[in-house]
Formats: C-alpha cells, sequence, structure tokens
C-alpha cells in the first residue's frame, strides 16, 4: 500500500516536554501529566511507538491528558502498548497550534488561525478546513494531529484554496469524517522562524494595519490568539499590549 505522509522533527534540546518509548504495560488508558490545564495552556502531539498498527487519542484531564491506544483493525482498545509524545505549550513564541471539537469548532488556540466546516474535494465526506494567515498548506509547512475523541486515524490534505483539510477515520465504522482533534503547524524552516514578531499578526511578514485589523477581529471574537499579554484572558488590557508590539514593529 502506498500513502502520503508528513514528518517533523523535534531534538531534545528544543525545550518542548516530550519523550518517546514510554511504556503502558497493563490497561486501555493512562495519564501523561502537562504543565498547566490541558486543552486550555497547550496541546499534545502524541502517536503510537511500537511496530504494531495502532493509533493514539489524547483528551485534556485537567492537568493532563489521558491516552488511549486503538488497534487500526476494528478500532479495539489496547491494553500493551507504547506511545512517543512532544507537548507544544500556546505561549511558545510565534506558534499556530489549538484544539478543534467534532463540529469544527476551536476549543483553545494560539496564532491567529479560523475553522471552518467542509467537503473533501475528492470523495465529498466532511473535513475540518484550518486556514492560517499567510499560509499556503501546498508549500509552506506540515500539520501534526491527534485525535482527542476515540478511535479515529486522522489525516489531512492541502485544499486547493491554500487551507489545510483535516479528517478522522473512524476504525470502528470505517468512515471518514469530522472528528475532535489537537493540531501544530509546522512550517517548513522549523517552529523558530517569525517568533519574534507578534506585531505581524496575520504571518504576511509585513507590519501594518491588517494586523491591527487581523488582531482587532480575533479580539472582538474572543480567540486566545488574541491574549498577548498571556494573562488568559482577552481584554482591553491585550490591545493595549499589541498596539506597543505594532509600534515597535520587527
Amino acid at each position: 500500500m502506498n500513502a502520503d505522509f508528513a514528518v517533523a522533527y523535534f531534538p531534545t534540546d528544543a525545550g518542548f516536554d516530550q519523550a518517546g518509548d514510554v511504556q503502558v504495560f497493563s490497561g486501555e488508558t493512562t495519564e501523561q501529566p502537562v504543565d498547566g490545564t490541558a486543552g486550555v495552556d497547550g496541546v499534545i502531539i502524541a502517536i503510537n511507538w511500537d511496530n504494531n498498527n495502532r493509533i493514539v487519542s489524547a483528551a485534556p484531564n485537567g492537568s493532563s491528558y489521558t491516552l488511549a491506544a486503538f488497534e487500526a483493525s476494528g478500532g479495539a482498545p489496547s491494553n500493551d502498548w507504547d506511545y512517543g509524545y512532544v507537548h507544544f505549550p500556546y505561549s511558545t513564541p510565534g506558534i499556530v497550534a489549538g484544539q478543534i471539537d467534532a463540529s469544527g469548532n476551536t476549543v483553545s488556540g494560539t496564532g491567529g488561525f479560523s475553522v471552518s466546516s467542509g467537503t473533501d474535494q475528492t470523495f465529498g465526506f466532511p473535513v475540518t478546513k484550518i486556514t492560517v494567515p499567510g499560509v499556503d498548506s501546498r508549500t509552506d509547512g506540515v500539520l501534526m494531529l491527534t485525535g482527542t475523541d476515540g478511535p479515529f486515524a486522522m489525516a489531512w490534505e492541502a485544499g486547493e484554496d491554500g487551507t489545510f483539510e483535516v479528517a478522522g477515520f473512524d476504525l470502528v465504522n470505517e468512515n471518514p469524517g469530522q472528528t475532535g482533534f489537537n493540531f501544530v503547524y509546522v512550517p517548513y524552516e522549523g517552529l523558530a522562524a517569525g517568533e519574534d514578531c507578534i506585531a505581524d499578526f496575520n504571518g504576511d511578514d509585513t507590519v501594518n494595519t491588517q494586523d491591527v485589523l487581523a488582531f482587532l477581529n480575533a479580539w472582538n471574537n474572543g480567540d486566545p490568539s488574541a491574549d498577548i499579554n498571556g494573562d488568559g484572558s482577552v481584554n482591553t488590557q491585550d490591545v493595549l499590549a499589541f498596539l506597543n508590539l505594532w509600534n515597535a514593529g520587527c
């Protein structure tokens, strides 16, 4: 069988909480603690680590994620499995990441992205479309995905309009469609690219009034990306903080 895939490498000295070959000897689920509140202060990307054909899901649960593994053939829960993970705090400079629910709504996130529902351009099943400002999914980078709702194998495709089209394959019922997931966008030049320029809010490499409009739109919608001062609330203090950064430029 031939398949397309995306890959990203995160060295251990990159500063992220991460581990590989974490063994779960008995039990269908395990708790992976993270800094802050899971699904509020960041997202986790987790994968199966052994050579067995399995997928791993990660559901936020307070200060940890509940991880579970499922057999790719049939979706039955696994009882003896290994996993690897990387946790991405939303406070990471320049990061675009979030948690999306099964209806295509943003649960949490950062980076000025937007989501909408659509249909697969070839087969017509429901997908969640992610738009990252200034990014063309066909040429600029990849998504890392982990499902949050159980036995779903996650995948994305570059849309003809430059968006990321995301869907999950239900391993039990063998149907593709929308489901909940975590994602992190990784540009081809690496996560550090553009990390010092919050003022370039729309990510087009230019600081101008379009960034102010993009920020105010996110702020008006209460989007977590508008929490510029990082205090957990989107309010007028964030407007002042952004305008100070915007005046300073990049």
